[in-house]
Parts: C-alpha cells; structure tokens; sequence
C-alpha cells in the first residue's frame, strides 16, 4: 500500500493569532497548559505534506485529507471525554491515527479508568489504523486490558523536534536563583498539593524565575491581564497558598519580574537559553530545556511523569526525595542526574516512531525546523 498523501494534522496551532483573545480563552486554546505546543508542533513537522488544524475543526476541513492524525495527551481518565471530537471524526470518513495518548491516574484512585467518549475515540482509530501510539507501557498495558491489540508505546512525539540533535554538557555549574528556572504544577485557579507549593515557595523566596503553564491564577499577574470578579477569590486564594503570602500584591510584583509565560516556541526557546537550568514537575518545561539546549530535571511526582521520562530517558528525580526543598537539594539533583541520558536514548526513541509510522502509512519528514525554528 502506498503511504498517504494528504494527512491533517489535528493539535495546536501556535500560529494562530490569539494575543487578543481573553487570557482565560488563549489558555484554553493551548488544551489548559501551552506546554501541549510542543507535541502538536512535532507532529506539524514531521508527519511529511501535513495541513494544520485545531482540535475543534469542521467537517469540511477534513474534505481534502485522506488521514486524520490527532496529537494527543493524558486524555485516558475518569474525567476526559473526547466523544463530541469522535463523532465528528467518524463522519468524515476518514482514518484516524491517535499520537502519543496516555493514562492519567491520581494516588487516590490508583486504578486505571476510561470514559465513553474517549473508548469511543480509541475505538475509531484501533478500527481505521495500523497502530495506536501511547505515551508509556503502563497505558499500553491498560488498552490491552481494554481488548485493544494494535498498540505500542512510544512516548510523546515532541523529542522529534531535536532531529536528534542535543547538547553534551561537561561541566554542571552550581544552581543558583539567578542561573535556574523553577516550575510547579498548578492548575487554572485551583490550588495545589503541599510538595508543590514548596516549588512554589522556593521561587518566591529566592525570586527565582517560575516558569507558568497552565497555573491562569498566576497568568493574569505575570502578563497584567485583568481578572473577572468571579475567579479573584478563588485565584488569590491559590496564589496565597502556594506563596505563603497573603499579600496579593507583594505576589503579583514577583510574577510581573519572574512569572514567565510562552505561547510561542521560538520566545519560550530564546529565554531558555539565557539560563543554565530548569528544574520542576513540567514534563515538557523539561522537554523544552532539552530541546532549547539547556539542562532540564524532571521531578517526577505521579505515575504519569514516571512513565513519561522512562519512556523518553528524560533525567528524573522524585519530587518527594528532595524534601524539604531548597537550592542545597537542587545542588544535590544535579550532580545526582544524567544529562545525557536523552542523546542516548534518542536512537531507540527515534527508531519506534519510525516504526509507528510505517505501520500507519504515514509519511515521515525530519523536524528540520525544530522547536522555534533555528
């Protein structure tokens, strides 16, 4: 069989002119977190004679495709439901291939959960493609489990965007507030768990720059953006938390300095590289390290991260073994990591994708542009 010609890449599109959309609105065109850029952006260049969409296409946009491929991301669990997205698959007719997908549990419901809507997704692509590609094994094993055969693991696809190119770093400077870049996992205005905050905190007290992805609360005071009544009491009340600091405007100074938000890679990339490290519970704030150069540690606080990084050979650290944080445990993690391990897990990462391509008919292109152009 001849490889497809025409394919429509679904994901986002960090081109599209959002600057004066609501900052609430720009966020939820990034999928919540703009760290969802890198992986939609590794599949725009690679995937060979591709066409952009959101993930909200029409019907019509997909006339000209002959395969839809969907960058995807945790949306196995209890609370994502994709079947609006799956109906409209099916009635274009079209096959669809499912990128990188995986399973979100939490330590409370450990147990691995699906929705309708989301099996009903999975069950269009198992039904029109070769292979279904998923972040880790541990969500392999769940889709087996499920009855789904055609599945491999990969990882997510935005270590492509290196084209296998990556920094060796010889010596390891000692990281310091001015050299590092620190970042949390917090939520639209929501607050978060104890080991967090102290990422948190530690930034705020050294005045480290944070770097801010999904945290909204946080966006609004880095960016100046105004905020509707109805969100400030819940924001500030994550701010507060998480800085331990009931001054709001003491933490809305801090992150007009040291709050960095990128809705674009080549800016995201640029910054980066005036710093020596990043270091924190973002997966792809770490990947974005990586890729830009620089030495990114992952802190590795849930079986999703985990499986992420093993995958990817992502150096890691748990978040709970460098308790109580400070800049002394960082120094630590350090001199602990491997920052080569992601150069030579590449060829093995690079020759699955390779093989999950083929399996799709895909047509492969090398990320000759790479994360924010070179």
């Amino acid at each position: 069989m001849s490889l497809y010609s025409s394919p429509l890449v679904l994901g986002i599109d960090q081109h599209l002119p959002t600057s004066s959309e609501a900052l609430d609105v720009r966020l939820d065109r990034y999928g919540k977190n703009t760290g969802n850029l890198l992986f939609g952006e590794a599949l725009f260049q690679t995937v060979a004679n591709a066409r952009r969409s959101s993930y909200h296409f029409k019907v019509a946009h997909a006339d000209a495709a002959d395969v839809i491929v969907i960058a995807a991301a945790n949306w196995i669990n209890q609370y994502s439901d994709f079947g609006g997205l799956a109906e409209r698959l099916r009635k274009t007719g079209k096959p669809v291939v499912i990128v990188g997908i995986g399973l979100q549990v939490s330590d409370d419901n450990p147990e691995p959960m699906i929705t309708d809507g989301t099996r009903a997704l999975i069950d269009l692509a198992a039904e029109t493609s070769g292979m279904i590609s998923t972040r880790g094994e541990m969500t392999e094993q769940a889709l087996r489990q499920w009855g789904y055969d055609n599945v491999m693991t990969t990882g997510c696809p935005s270590l492509l965007l290196s084209d296998g190119r990556f920094t060796s770093h010889y010596f390891h400077p000692a990281p310091t507030p001015e050299n590092t870049v620190l970042m949390g996992t917090r939520h639209g205005n929501d607050p978060t768990s104890s080991d967090q905050n102290e990422i948190y905190r530690l930034a705020y007290q050294t005045r480290s720059d944070l770097l801010l992805q999904s945290e909204l609360a946080d966006m609004y005071l880095a960016l100046n953006m105004p905020r509707d009544e109805h969100v400030r009491a819940a924001s500030n009340y994550a701010l507060a938390r998480s800085y331990h600091d009931q001054d709001i405007g003491n933490i809305r100074i801090y992150l007009a300095k040291h709050g960095k938000v990128f809705f674009n890679a080549r800016e995201w990339r640029d910054y980066v590289q005036t710093k020596e490290y990043v270091i924190g519970t973002r997966i792809h704030g770490t990947i974005a390290a990586i890729l830009s150069g620089r030495r990114g540690i992952l802190l590795n606080h849930d079986t999703r991260t985990v499986e992420l990084a093993e995958t990817m050979g992502i150096p890691t650290i748990a978040i709970n073994d460098l308790m109580p944080f400070s800049y002394d445990k960082l120094a630590a993690a350090v001199d602990a990591v491997d920052f080569d391990l992601t150069h030579r897990t590449f060829p093995h990462y690079f020759s699955k994708f390779q093989e999950f391509f083929a399996a799709n008919l895909l047509p492969f292109s090398r990320a000759t542009a790479g994360f924010g152009g070179r």
